[in-house]
């Protein structure tokens, strides 16, 4: 009896792990209706900190790549939060390196149009940013990342784990 609770603890832990620990997957589009190459860099980061009501973020990388060789980059957001949260901030920071910092706007008209998706005890929030090739080429070189958002009175940072950074940079070198 004593080895089937322990392996049941086991088992419960583990998946307790699997579904708080962050990933991250790659994905390559060949887009024929507009002629382009799209390279997606899927991010989902669960909250550790709980002094805020955010549940994850997924973040979206989207490298578009044109017939001329042409390169744009967007990054788009996924919040999920308990509800009754408060609604995120129209601008937030990406810092490399403890030191470089960027900080994005949200486009005001899609500010405005932030929807609050209730469904059952939750509430998302999405929105895109076209980031520029200047910021990019930095964040080619960049050992560490984090984003900064506000929430209301809280602070929500959320650190690029080192599992994530390979494909991080998989994605924005190749």
């Amino acid at each position: 009896m004593f080895k089937k609770n322990n392996l049941l603890s086991i088992l419960i832990l583990l998946l307790f792990n699997a579904c708080n620990s962050s990933y991250s997957y790659l994905s390559f589009y060949d887009d024929k209706v507009l002629k382009n190459q799209r390279n997606m860099l899927t991010i989902e980061l669960p909250n550790s900190d709980f002094t805020t009501k955010l549940i994850k973020v997924r973040k979206i990388f989207l490298k578009r790549i044109n017939k001329k060789k042409e390169i744009s980059y967007e990054m788009f957001d996924e919040f999920y939060f308990k509800k009754g949260s408060y609604n995120i901030s129209d601008s937030f920071f990406m810092v490399l390196n403890d030191s470089i910092s960027f900080k994005f706007k949200i486009n005001s008209e899609e500010f405005k149009n932030l929807k609050n998706i209730t469904y059952s005890k939750k509430m998302t929030f999405n929105f895109r940013i076209p980031i520029d090739n200047k910021t990019v080429e930095q964040m080619k070189t960049a050992k560490k990342i984090y984003f900064q958002y506000y929430s209301g009175p809280s602070i929500i940072k959320l650190d690029l784990p080192k599992h994530i950074m390979l494909n991080y940079y998989k994605f924005l070198n190749d």
